[in-house]
């Protein structure tokens, strides 16, 4: 809100200009648009407040132009906005587009002041207003405000989250920053649209996504059929996964500032089994880091970096080099020495140290003092890496603990509980925790990808091999074969399952 509020101080109309004469009634009004124009210009929402009430209830507002009028009412509904006066800001911003010919800023100010208020009914409404009067004012809420209420509404009316969506696609939407997808909205959109019997707009909003998960989640769910059946080409998924390379690659070459797209091209890279190209990819990135010594290399270089470092420990493990991944993913959990760890890259130097056999060093990395760092979905892979090292070790009672919990808490994460299944040779257990996934509407994209097969697949230790062995089992069993077709389909993917199935 601050931002939109100081582009509106900063420009916009005189508010002095009003024909008044010293014995004219509306002189007062006159005189307090000087005012606030002085206060508008000292850029203090506390003094343009109170002014503004004055000029927006005097009898003369209602004469004066629609251009003075907008601009007062976006004024007031900035600065009041900014106050968290919330109410106040969305009864301004819905009195200034219903303006004939609206500024976006007005749109902008009414969509996030309905966000801000928790009003969604209010926020749809000013939404699909928008989509057609302002669409570039779609961008004013950040797209998590969009993902959020899109959760929300979807538990509480299904019908309300539709019309979001509706109108983020009649609008055109897209997110403002460099790198944001909104290919998760999408999806959900078409869904709806799928479970309401309209086949051929769900495949128009699916051609919006790219992420090659989403697509292959689309393309093996039975529900979809209809709708990819009609865009065969978008669903090629080794074409997709290359016409994906081909736009982070351009991204990346347009924002060198930029390293969130150093990772998504060195990702794309990775899924298409081109290995050492994603390793030169990260390389560079990390040569740049270390010679600009004086300031980050990147503007996102805080947030970013240990994940350059995890990406790159990942692709060496699957190219075999095992010690060099340990080591590598050693350096993300501390960038730089950064204090504290990074929680994500801690539980990933287990599951690598597990891999190789280095069950004791695992345990030690999984210090007890990680489980009030982490989200629930976290949790459930710190208690799968634990059950996989404890089995290692023989621990008979502390992997019934670990497999315990994953239990009493399985929708937290049902890829990590099956990989610990894995780990600890239960088939029957893993199997029908599969099956749950293809029963469920939300779950059985992810699963038909799991029970997929792959070009490619990281084996490169005996360990991993043996649970890429078990997986193979639990996808050939008769059980699991039978709920996979009333669910959709599996096929051969001629990409690296490494960042596709969640179960490792």
């Amino acid at each position: 809100m601050k931002r939109l509020l100081f582009a509106l101080l900063a420009g916009g109309l005189a508010l002095q200009a009003w024909p008044a004469r010293a014995d004219d009634p509306s002189a007062d009004f006159a005189v307090n648009l000087g005012k606030l124009d002085a206060a508008r210009n000292s850029g203090d929402c506390n003094a343009v407040l109170p002014v503004a009430r004055q000029v927006i209830a005097s009898p003369a507002f209602a004469d004066a132009g629609p251009d003075l009028r907008g601009v007062v009412l976006v004024l007031a509904a900035g600065c009041a906005g900014q106050e968290r006066l919330l109410r106040e800001a969305l009864d301004d911003a819905r009195l200034a587009t219903a303006i004939p010919g609206a500024s976006a800023e007005a749109w902008r100010i009414r969509l996030t002041a309905a966000m801000a208020s928790n009003a969604p009914d209010e926020f749809v409404d000013a939404l699909e207003q928008a989509a057609v009067a302002a669409p570039e004012a779609l961008t004013a809420p950040p797209l998590l405000a969009y993902r959020q209420l899109d959760r929300t509404e979807r538990i509480k009316d299904r019908q309300l989250e539709q019309r979001m969506l509706a109108a983020l696609d009649k609008g055109g939407y897209r997110p403002d920053l460099v790198g944001e997808s909104a290919d998760d909205l999408w999806l959900r959109f078409a869904q709806l649209l799928v479970d309401a019997g309209d086949n051929e707009r769900a495949g128009a909003v699916l051609a919006k996504v790219s992420d090659i998960r989403m697509l292959m989640q689309v393309k093996l769910d039975a529900r979809f059929a209809t709708a990819v059946a009609a865009h065969p080409d978008h669903f090629d998924l080794k074409a997709a996964a290359e016409r994906k390379l081909a736009e982070d690659q351009a991204t990346m070459a347009a924002h060198p500032e930029l390293l969130g797209e150093v990772e998504a091209t060195l990702g794309d890279f990775d899924a298409l089994n081109r290995y050492d190209e994603a390793v030169a990819t990260a390389d560079a990135a990390l040569d740049r880091v270390a010679k600009q010594t004086d300031k980050p290399a990147f503007i996102d270089e805080p947030e970013k970096l240990s994940w350059i470092y995890g990406d790159k420990a990942v692709v060496l493990l699957e190219m075999g080099r095992v010690d060099d991944a340990i080591a590598t993913e050693r350096t993300a959990v501390r960038p730089n020495n950064s204090v504290p760890p990074d929680v994500s890259h801690v539980i990933n130097l287990a599951l690598f140290l597990n891999l190789a056999g280095r069950s004791d060093e695992a345990l030690k990395a999984l210090d007890a003092s990680l489980d009030n760092k982490l989200s629930p979905y976290g949790l459930g892979w710190l208690h799968t890496e634990r059950a996989c090292a404890d089995q290692q070790l023989g621990r008979t009672a502390a992997v019934a603990s670990e497999l315990a919990y994953l239990s009493a808490h399985a929708a937290d994460n049902p890829g990590a509980r099956i990989k610990a299944l894995l780990c600890v040779n239960d088939l029957d257990a893993a199997a029908a925790a599969m099956i749950v996934g293809l029963r469920n509407p939300d779950r059985r994209g992810q699963t038909l990808i799991n029970l997929s097969t792959f070009a490619r697949v990281a084996q490169r230790t005996p360990i991993s091999a043996a649970l890429h062995e078990r997986l193979v089992a639990l996808q050939a069993r008769p059980d699991v074969r039978a709920a996979v077709a009333a669910a959709g389909h599996t096929e051969a993917v001629p990409l690296n399952s490494g960042r596709l199935i969640d179960v490792f």
